[in-house]
């Protein structure tokens, strides 16, 4: 799928509609566009706490809002499916495109994630409540912590997409 620009425009617009859902407002997209383009302009939240661009990409990864593993392992059988294409001939795909997919899905992954954790810290959320209600209108993609050990070894082998469909 990431292999398709319609792909990355249906989540986003999708992901624009749960944030919608979630109270996001415009100034929450334009905070997160800045500090991922290196700002370090300061957030101050309701309870008068500050905290920085980089504070808060920081926040975002530590408590996985941005770079789960997750969605390293969707990347992953991405890259496989374009370096059989690679494979078959390589001189019709070079690196920077098979790099492209991976690319966009974190853009899109990126820009509709930080804005809801940004908009939470703003109203006085902690980071981890914040993280928590980032993956309450977004896709977790660390299914693994919130399933039962039956869920892991039998669920997801017998019932395709059975992680999408539990969450």
């Amino acid at each position: 799928t990431g292999i398709f620009p319609s792909f990355h425009t249906r989540n986003f617009i999708g992901g624009s509609f749960n944030n919608w859902l979630a109270g996001v407002k415009i100034s929450d997209y334009l905070f997160t566009k800045e500090i991922l383009r290196g700002s370090d302009d300061i957030l101050l939240t309701e309870l008068g706490t500050e905290y920085s661009g980089k504070q808060i990409l920081d926040l975002t990864e530590r408590y996985g809002v941005t770079g789960q593993p997750g969605m390293i392992d969707v990347y992953r059988s991405i890259d496989k499916e374009i370096q059989k294409i690679a494979a078959s001939n390589p001189k019709k795909l070079g690196l920077a495109v098979s790099e492209a997919p991976r690319w966009m899905m974190e853009q899109v992954e990126n820009r509709l994630r930080i804005p809801l954790f940004v908009n939470r810290l703003r109203a006085g959320y902690s980071p981890a409540e914040a993280a928590k209600d980032v993956f309450k209108f977004h896709f977790d993609y660390v299914p693994e912590t919130g399933l039962a050990p039956f869920e892991q070894t039998v669920m997801k082998r017998i019932i395709p997409f059975y992680v999408w469909t539990r969450n």
